[in-house]
């Protein structure tokens, strides 16, 4: 299974609303379609969208499958905040037939999530706002994917006009 994580984009900030109301702005928006090319680009098309249920991160779900003409993101409350590694694995076993799943969520919980499957620290890895991980492997248990790339947003290629 290829497993593709992404942190959600950027939102407006913090105290002019209640956290999980936080909507994308303007940048976070165009984040979320430079992540969809990206994808595009390197033939990494999801089978299927999880999100986190909170605004912001199905936002960035539902930017990335508009621009890639998927089907709409699904919202998984487990993937809120806070969810561990072994948990995360346990869920996404009812995916386990899929070629490529995309899970949209949050901080720590992707790196925490990254270093898990790899095997390695819980904290080994950080994502930046709409970074995206894509891993490999069986997704069983800690240790059992590979890093096939990790890809910080500042790092993707700007939008361009048409």
């Amino acid at each position: 299974m290829d497993l593709l994580l992404l942190r959600h984009a950027t939102a407006e900030d913090h105290g002019l609303k209640p956290d999980a109301d936080r909507a994308l702005t303007e940048k976070g928006q165009r984040q979320g379609r430079r992540v969809a090319r990206f994808l595009q680009a390197h033939h990494l098309r999801p089978d299927l969208v999880l999100s986190s249920p909170i605004r912001r991160a199905f936002e960035t779900a539902e930017r990335v499958c508009q621009e890639l003409q998927l089907a709409r993101p699904v919202s998984e409350p487990w993937l809120t905040a806070g969810v561990a590694g072994r948990e995360f694995l346990q869920e996404i076993q009812a995916y386990r037939e899929l070629p490529c799943l995309l899970v949209v969520g949050h901080e720590p919980d992707l790196s925490a999530l990254i270093g898990h499957l790899l095997g390695g620290s819980a904290f080994s890895v950080r994502l930046k706002k709409a970074s995206l991980a894509h891993l490999r492997g069986e997704m069983r248990r800690a240790g059992s994917a590979t890093l096939q790339s990790l890809v910080p947003c500042a790092y993707l290629p700007p939008e361009t006009s048409h």
